[in-house]
């Protein structure tokens, strides 16, 4: 499987009302892969080489509020 199909297998699974945040991490940076991705269910992008600032910034963005931020 590929982080899309997983990804849509996520989607599909009943998690208690909990929507977990998916971040695709790839190498392919076409517009189609991004779209690719977020019509799969993922909640952003980063592509690699992955930069520390980018990935922290990410993670803060969709961690829940109650987790320790990043820095």
């Amino acid at each position: 499987m590929n982080g899309i199909d997983v990804t849509c297998e996520i989607r599909k699974l009943s998690l208690r009302g909990k929507k977990v945040p998916i971040i695709a991490m790839t190498a392919h940076v076409l517009e189609s892969d991004r779209e690719k991705a977020y019509t799969a269910g993922m909640n952003d992008f980063i592509t690699k080489p992955i930069l520390q600032d980018q990935l922290v910034y990410l993670l803060n963005r969709w961690l829940p509020k109650t987790t320790k931020r990043l820095n």
